[in-house]
């Protein structure tokens, strides 16, 4: 994969190598966002006593945010990311 730098005389830029570096990191990042967003829920849902509803909404958001990531990058593959 090549993309054109924003400075014309610097050319192109191969950025191949960071496939497997940018994947790991969105499995780190889409698995945090699960993580924290699931435990959010179930803490303001199920633990705390006094809480705010928009906490709970707000967690739920980062968990959908996350397995909605982890099913682009891992479950749903599109067509052009197998070139």
């Amino acid at each position: 994969m090549k993309f054109r730098a924003l400075d014309l005389g610097f050319g192109e830029v191969n950025i191949r190598f960071m496939g497997p570096l940018h994947r790991a990191i969105n499995l780190i990042v889409a698995l945090t966002l699960v993580a924290l967003g699931c435990a959010g829920v179930v803490y303001f849902y199920f633990i705390a006593t006094i809480w705010n509803r928009g906490l709970a909404v707000a967690a739920g958001i980062v968990a959908v945010a996350g397995l909605y990531w982890l099913w682009d990058e891992y479950v749903h593959k599109w067509p052009e990311s197998d070139s």
